[in-house]
């Protein structure tokens, strides 16, 4: 992220338009990555035809809604948070896109074990 260029109010909009298009596909795609899930048993699992799945991950012209959302949250089993944010805190979280990054462990991974 260029500092100077974010004091043009058209570019901070492109840039969180564009940053939001395009991290979304890459994190869904790298949450069914992880877990070795195809298209069709995220579609399964998410109640959605495996084509609407292939979109979700390639198209970066349209933005899933927020029940699109809730449902992949659903099936892979994991929290979503939509929040307004200063630029700098969303600088920081796209800082790294790495599918390691984006590929968030589901609640059983995440919970402590006794």
């Amino acid at each position: 992220m260029n500092a100077e260029k974010l004091l043009d109010k058209e570019y901070r909009d492109a840039w969180v338009d564009e940053s939001v298009k395009t991290v979304l596909p890459f994190q869904i795609r790298a949450i069914r990555a992880k877990r070795r899930w195809s298209q069709a048993k995220l579609g399964k699992m998410a109640g959605m035809k495996p084509h609407s799945v292939s979109r979700l991950e390639s198209d970066h012209r349209h933005s899933p809604n927020i029940s699109t959302l809730l449902r992949l949250a659903h099936a892979f089993d994991c929290a979503l948070l939509v929040e307004f944010v200063p630029f700098s805190k969303m600088a920081e979280e796209f800082a790294d896109v790495s599918d390691e990054s984006l590929a968030v462990i589901d609640f059983d991974a995440e919970r402590p074990r006794d």
